[in-house]
């Protein structure tokens, strides 16, 4: 797993394989959609984005009497 900031994605591409399916994650999905966007244009081929991000998954989660996994959210 990789942490990269919406803000520095364009410079760190080299860093990430466009073969590979990439999931961007975000605390609202905003910044999740726009890096979404950034790698589709650059020729990622499976690029997909937690809508709502993970403020609206813990969120689900909390009414289920669920937590997340420290897996899952980091």
């Amino acid at each position: 797993m990789l942490h990269v900031p919406v803000d520095e994605l364009r410079e760190r591409l080299g860093e990430l394989d466009p073969a590979r399916p990439t999931v961007v994650v975000c605390a609202t999905g905003r910044r999740s959609y726009v890096a979404a966007r950034i790698l589709a244009q650059r020729g990622f081929a499976t690029v997909k984005s937690l809508d709502g991000g993970v403020t609206l998954r813990e969120s689900a989660l909390a009414r289920r009497g669920l937590t997340a996994t420290p897996a899952a959210t980091g």
